[in-house]
């Protein structure tokens, strides 16, 4: 992730008041000490930069010039683009490689190679170095007309047509583009007459271009006005003429980036009660605008008011992203006041928003530190069992954790013996519960069984959908310190079974076992033979653990010495698990 920029205006007023504290003496060894912090590959560069910058008059760059090299560029990409739509590209890329000699492996089997070659790419970024020099050097409306001419090389190269999308990703370049194209739109408001000032700057500003579904719309590929005002030291011209004209431009657009355009016009006119106002007239309509509000009132360290908005919009936002964003700004606000109950709360309104499994981890753990843990497992279990289409994982998860074995078993019996990572997840976890419930005792002993129920309890923890990438990181954005397989140990404590229910139990997952090992290693499934030996270690573990030492012997010198005697990967595994266990190795299956 790349860092939040620093512009150029705030930049330069902080680089101004600290030279304004030095003598003269001062601001050449701070000079002297940036000279020496330079690696040694950059010093050539370092001294032609002093060198330009000493000088009385900076050298003129022909702004025409450029805009015949973007040209020339336009057409060597169009020449590309049309090369590889006729094979042409992959023929002379053919014939390259083997009259140099290598493998003809790189670009050949793309089904489509970039739009840009190296070289291109390269040109392209010096051409938007050449953009900043002239934004830079005080010659904006050259500037502007550079920066246009590359913004529509950028969208599309290839004019003339054709079916494929080879508009050119803003990652593809080593060029802070948010910055670039806050230059450009300061260009074209410094260049604009006032009457249609509005009008060229939002068409600048492209109102149309997608946000990232995030919570800061600072962390987007497109400027902010306040952003435009920064790229340059002093004030915008005619600002207080223009601002008025801005917010009624904007509400004539209707876009996601145009709302949130307006939103920022309202408060530099009328503050964060303005915010509010727009905001709340647009209630759930608009979603990310409350999270603009909220992002307002943190950066005021006003956390108070940030917990009572969050409240409020999770009383009105419907979209669960939102929700969730909302939520963990909620959670920030509870820590930051001292009020746990706003932290139980957010961590609860983000499960509920996005039902997945770290979530349900975070908010057990603040429920265990409140002494209401049974409370919120309870109130998961009721909302994940009413919705229309359960994910039966988390369900079984859910009812084991709280101690409903017979209710998990019957949900997630019917198991197939292959696919236990994917789609038969729900009976993977059962079977490793039920082991464990066998054991239960001993557990500590069962080191093979609490492996097969972490890997299977355990798989699903990290989640990434609620990352804003934002400056604001929730104090408690971290991952769960335990895990569902601790969870579910801790709910099968609560379970009284019977010594039917036992055998019961032991049969299917017996069954279950035996059925998976064989289809696994039948049908030469190399890549799961470690998981076929950890579930006949379980199994084995937990005949030992019950009493039945003859029982374990037999099913390991089964597979291992009669029908996989010839698997020799599948035997490598086994041994391997056999060694490591601290039950198995004691008894040596027969015939090894």
């Amino acid at each position: 992730m790349k860092k939040k920029l620093l512009a150029l205006k705030p930049y330069l007023e902080t680089v101004e008041t600290h030279c304004s504290r030095l003598s003269k003496q001062e601001i050449a060894e701070v000079i002297l000490g940036l000279a020496r912090a330079v690696p040694s590959g950059q010093r050539p560069a370092f001294l032609d930069t002093i060198d330009r910058l000493s000088r009385e008059h900076p050298p003129v760059v022909v702004h025409e010039e450029i805009l015949k090299q973007i040209e020339a560029l336009k057409g060597e990409i169009r020449e590309r683009i049309v090369s590889i739509e006729d094979g042409t590209y992959y023929e002379d890329h053919y014939q390259e490689e083997r009259r140099c000699g290598s493998q003809y492996y790189d670009d050949y089997d793309d089904e489509f190679p970039d739009t840009l070659s190296e070289d291109q790419t390269d040109e392209l970024e010096s051409l938007f170095e050449k953009a900043a020099q002239l934004f830079l050097s005080g010659q904006l409306a050259a500037a502007r007309e550079v920066y246009a001419a590359l913004f529509r090389l950028l969208e599309d190269p290839n004019e003339e047509g054709g079916e494929a999308d080879y508009s050119i990703s803003d990652y593809a370049l080593d060029v802070e583009m948010r910055e670039a194209r806050a230059r450009y739109c300061r260009c074209v408001y410094e260049t604009t007459p006032l009457p249609e000032r509005a009008a060229a700057v939002l068409a600048a500003m492209n109102p149309q271009a997608r946000l990232i579904g995030r919570f800061d719309v600072y962390k987007n590929h497109h400027p902010m006005l306040s952003e435009v005002m920064d790229c340059l030291p002093g004030e915008l011209p005619e600002w207080e003429q223009f601002l008025p004209q801005w917010g009624e431009e904007l509400g004539r657009h209707s876009s996601d980036r145009a709302d949130m355009l307006l939103l920022e016009a309202v408060h530099l006119l009328e503050g964060l009660e303005g915010v509010g106002s727009q905001v709340r007239g647009w209630a759930d309509r608009q979603p990310r605008a409350w999270l603009f509000w909220i992002r307002l009132l943190a950066l005021d360290d006003d956390w108070n008011a940030v917990a009572g908005i969050a409240e409020e919009a999770l009383a009105v936002v419907t979209q669960h992203e939102y929700r969730a964003l909302v939520a963990e700004k909620l959670v920030e606000a509870g820590a930051k006041i001292n009020r746990p109950e706003l932290v139980l709360k957010g961590k609860r309104e983000t499960f509920l928003a996005l039902p997945e499994e770290s979530h349900l981890l975070r908010l057990i753990e603040e429920a265990d530190r409140q002494n209401l843990k049974d409370e919120e497992l309870e109130g998961a279990l009721a909302f994940i069992s009413s919705k229309k289409k359960t994910e039966e994982t988390l369900l079984v998860k859910l009812l084991l954790m709280t101690g409903r074995m017979a209710a998990a078993f019957d949900q997630a019996r019917d198991i197939r013996a292959l696919g236990w990572s994917y789609g038969e997840s729900a009976g993977a976890v059962l079977f490793g519960a039920v082991l464990s419930l066998l054991c239960l005792d001993r557990m500590e002993a069962a080191v093979t069984i609490q492996s097969v129920l972490r890997r299977y309890a355990d798989s699903n923890h990290r989640s990434y959908v609620i990352e804003d990438n934002g400056e604001e990181e929730a104090e408690d954005r971290t991952q769960p310190e335990t895990g569902i397989s601790e969870e579910i140990l801790k709910g099968l404590r609560r379970v009284n079974v019977s010594e039917d229910e036992k055998n019961t139990y032991m049969k299917w997952a017996l069954k279950i076992g035996r059925r998976r090992i064989e289809q696994i290693v039948s049908n030469q499934h190399r890549g799961a033979y470690d998981r076929a030996a950890e579930v006949l270690g379980a199994l084995a573990e937990c005949f030992l653990l019950n009493g039945e030492e003859e029982n374990s012997r037999r099913i390991i010198d089964e597979y291992r010495n009669q029908r996989f005697n010839r698997y020799s990967a599948f035997r490598r595994e086994l041994d391997s698990l056999i060694d490591a266990s601290g039950l198995l190795h004691r008894q040596p299956p027969a015939g090894s």
